[in-house]
């Protein structure tokens, strides 16, 4: 979401082992109004650096910073 990590849930089982079957492979997914679009980026891509060539925009890079818990409940 907002270009920065993407959290989906897969209920197709189909859709699922398809993806497993990709594994350690680099996807590009694209949400859209009714489903999310999702297709492999190939290695020569990876290397030229164009993930983000078709949106004209720079691959954006995500930092992830932890935050300090302030309440004094938590349900696991």
């Amino acid at each position: 979401r907002n270009c920065k990590v993407l959290f989906a849930t897969c209920f197709d089982p189909n859709t699922l082992s398809e993806l497993q079957g990709h594994d350690g492979k680099v996807f590009s997914f694209k949400p859209t109004s009714a489903d999310i679009t999702y297709r492999e980026i190939p290695e020569s891509e990876l290397q030229s650096g164009s993930l983000n060539a078709e949106a004209g925009q720079a691959v954006p890079s995500v930092s992830l910073v932890k935050k300090k818990f302030l309440g004094k409940y938590a349900i696991s």
